[in-house]
């Protein structure tokens, strides 16, 4: 069975089609922007196995990333906020 991650979810856990969330360069060496974020959204990246690599409050619409330091590999980014749920995976090469 394949999970598609990349479907944004309301509260009640419904596919939400509006969010217009935008997460680039993907793949990325150096820098990752998460743009259009919802205020006050919960961030968690972590890698494949399941570690924290960073959590933190968005308190504004974009954030700038430095992902330099990362292991090249397969990362998840969680986004959580008070309408929507998802989760992106991102690869740093």
């Amino acid at each position: 069975r394949e999970w598609n991650l990349s479907h944004p979810t309301n509260a009640a856990g419904l596919i939400s089609p509006e969010n217009n969330l935008e997460i680039f360069p993907n793949p990325a060496s150096t820098k990752l922007t998460l743009s259009n974020l919802e205020p006050d959204s919960n961030i968690r990246i972590t890698d494949i196995s399941g570690n924290t690599l960073l959590k933190f409050k968005s308190n504004s619409s974009e954030k700038i990333l430095d992902i330099s330091y990362w292991i090249n590999g397969i990362y998840l980014v969680n986004i959580q906020s008070e309408t929507n749920f998802e989760i992106r995976k991102v690869v740093k090469n």
